[in-house]
Order: C-alpha cells, then sequence, then structure tokens
C-alpha cells in the first residue's frame, strides 16, 4: 500500500508549498483529514466555516484531524502548508511558543485568531506573496516567501493566547511513534494496547494523553484514519470492496461497508461510482 495524507512532499529542503483555493457556493467537503504537515490558512474573499471577515486566519496543528468544512457562499483562500520542524529551524526568538502553536490540542485553536494585528499581517503577507509571484528571480522569490512565512507563524503564536493545554503540549511528541506507524501503513488495524507500547506507556496513561493532544479517543482516531485512507483509494480508481477491507485493516467487506456508511453517510459502493 502507498502512503497517503503527504500530498505536499515536504521536507527541510522543500519546508512549504502555498495555495490559492477558489472555493464554489455551495462547497460542502463531508471528510476528514490528517497529516503531519500544519496548515495556516488566510480567507480573502467570502466566507467559510466560522471564517466570516477577510484575512481571518485558521490554523490546523500536526496530525489534527480536521476537515468536513463548508462555504454556502463560496470563498478565496491562501493555504500556507509547512513542515513543521523546518518551521522551527527557522525560530530564533520566542521558539517555544511557536512551539505550543505547532502541538495545539484540538479544540484549543482560536478559530478565527480573533486579533486585529494578526489580521493586519496576514493582509500584508497576502500583498507580499502577490508581489514575489511576479518577480523575475523564482529561486530569491521562494526563499523571501519562506522568510515571510515564518514571521507570520511567529506572529500567530505571539499574538494569540495559547495559554491552556500547556502541559498536553510539551507531553505531545510522545505520541510521534503512534503518528508514524499509521502514516506507514504498517500495523493496520493498531490496537491501543500496541499504540500504547510503541509510545512507552500504559494503555489508560496513553489513552488519557492522546485525548489531550487531540480531542478525541485514539480509537476514533485510528478509525478516522483507516475509513479516509479507504475513501482515498477509492477515489483513485477501480479496486474490489474486499481488496479495500483487506488493506485498510477491516474484518470483510460487510465490516467495511457498514464502517463507511456509519462514518460518511453514504455506501462505499456509491463513492465508488463518483
Amino acid at each position: 500500500m502507498e502512503p497517503i495524507l503527504y500530498q505536499w512532499q515536504l521536507t527541510r529542503d522543500n519546508p512549504f508549498q502555498i495555495d490559492e483555493q477558489l472555493i464554489p457556493p455551495g462547497f460542502e467537503n463531508p471528510r476528514y483529514d490528517m497529516h503531519s504537515a500544519v496548515h495556516l490558512g488566510i480567507l480573502r474573499r467570502g466566507a467559510m466555516g466560522n471564517l466570516t471577515r477577510r484575512y481571518d486566519l485558521f490554523f490546523t496543528a500536526s496530525w489534527e484531524l480536521h476537515g468536513r468544512t463548508r462555504s454556502p457562499s463560496g470563498a478565496e483562500l491562501l493555504l500556507i502548508t509547512v513542515q513543521p520542524e523546518a518551521l522551527l529551524d527557522g525560530i530564533v526568538d520566542s521558539r517555544e511558543r511557536v512551539k505550543n502553536l505547532l502541538f495545539l490540542p484540538s479544540g484549543n485553536t482560536p478559530e478565527p485568531f480573533r486579533v486585529a494585528e494578526l489580521q493586519r499581517r496576514a493582509r500584508a503577507f497576502c500583498a507580499a506573496y502577490r508581489k514575489r509571484r511576479k518577480g523575475p528571480d523564482p529561486g530569491c522569490a521562494r526563499q523571501e516567501l519562506w522568510l515571510d512565512i515564518v514571521g507570520l507563524f511567529h506572529s500567530a503564536a505571539v499574538l494569540t493566547d495559547l495559554h491552556s493545554g500547556g502541559g498536553a503540549r510539551r507531553k505531545y511528541p510522545q505520541l510521534q511513534p503512534v503518528f508514524a506507524a499509521l502514516a506507514e501503513l504498517k500495523h493496520l488495524p493498531l490496537p491501543l494496547a500496541e499504540a500504547a507500547r510503541m509510545c512507552c506507556m500504559s494503555e489508560s496513561y496513553f489513552a488519557h494523553l492522546f485525548r489531550a493532544c487531540t480531542g478525541i479517543s485514539f480509537g476514533q482516531y485510528e478509525l478516522a484514519f483507516r475509513l479516509n485512507g479507504a475513501a482515498a483509494a477509492l477515489q483513485r480508481g477501480p479496486v474490489r470492496l474486499k481488496q479495500l477491507a483487506a488493506e485498510w485493516g477491516f474484518y470483510d467487506a460487510s465490516h467495511f461497508c457498514r464502517s463507511y456508511k456509519r462514518y460518511f453517510g453514504v455506501a462505499p459502493s456509491r463513492d465508488r461510482e463518483r
């Protein structure tokens, strides 16, 4: 099986990607997503979810389960996707605050960031992005954009109140073996006991820490990971449901179909036909 949810191919040498996204009116994304990269999104026009004002921002932490967005009116977004390790390498001042932002437990993120100064800086970033994109030297422009991105993340961390969840943030890196194991697709399904063993924790402590860091139980997260992976495989091309069930850790095709419909609201056969 090929790895999923690493569509940016980010490294320390290629630490970011910027996407301009046009969201059509009536847009609705029923699926979740999860990955090691972090997102910082800027609303340029329209409205989407809780983003209602121009230059409102939203943030998605590393491995945070996110998605299921909607936009009745349509929207225009600038989505910045960054490798967190490379970002921390670029921080000189207030590194701990930026690290707190990157490992912010789900549900604690100020969304959107209701800070006037941060919105002003987001507006300046959008203007600089347009200018640098039209420059004569793409390599130089990319280096300048990276400095702009580091500065924007630094501003987001410093200007936003991130006092809650500090204990969980400090311990968040202890969960990395589990996220890595899921991403490698070698331990599916991944039982709670095995996940706790990978992190050298008791089951009860691992379960407590995982919920504190992600906002949901490990069982919910692990199932969401497998179902979203199966959904992505369905979209890539024809595949037998029996094979899909085996690859993504379900007992059989019936078990997979029941879980899929309960989670997404439609049968996998319907998604396969789209």
